[in-house]
């Protein structure tokens, strides 16, 4: 019977390594905290085991790293893993992130809000406006100008120039 008193686990996110260290909330934190119970057994199991977390360059060759690579695109298509080959940490349904379930929604609400724009009459009395006016370029460009010069520019871009009276 061989023992082992260490081993790496290799991470090609650098990202992840600080989270694992730092332990602060994010998204995907019950993640973490399962990857922190799952050390904590093994420690419990194998007093003394030393266990290091070390970045590893991304797609270089590395077999362990290309297959891991393999395997999340396969589940981000949907394709997942057989039940049994999972963590146990992860066999269960999985909690959905409330900041993703808001940023869907907010999609699907900016789609729905862009047909019912476009098909506003509204809409069709807009198109000639040139949108670069607020742009940082343009809000750079007029910085040290007069303020009647920047409300002439504003007035030439977005073609509403009042009309003088000429006696």
């Amino acid at each position: 019977m061989t023992h082992t008193s260490g081993g790496h686990l290799g991470v090609d996110s650098q990202a992840e390594i600080l989270s694992i260290r730092h332990g602060r909330g994010m998204p995907g934190q019950y993640l973490l905290d399962g990857f922190h119970k799952q050390l904590v057994a093994v420690h419990q199991k194998h007093a003394g085991i030393d266990i290091e977390l070390r970045w590893m360059p991304g797609h270089v060759g590395i077999a362990g790293n290309e297959q891991g690579d393999e395997e999340a695109k396969r589940e981000a298509w949907g394709n997942s893993s057989l039940q049994w080959q999972m963590p146990v940490s992860c066999r269960k349904v999985l909690p959905t992130s409330q900041s993703a379930m808001q940023q869907s929604h907010m999609k699907k609400v900016n789609v729905k809000l862009k047909k019912c724009f476009k098909s506003a009459p509204i809409c069709h009395q807009l198109h000639w406006i040139n949108t670069s006016t607020l742009s940082p370029k343009f809000r750079k460009d007029t910085l040290n100008i007069e303020s009647w010069q920047v409300l002439m520019l504003i007035q030439l871009r977005t073609r509403h120039l009042p009309l003088l009276k000429l006696y």
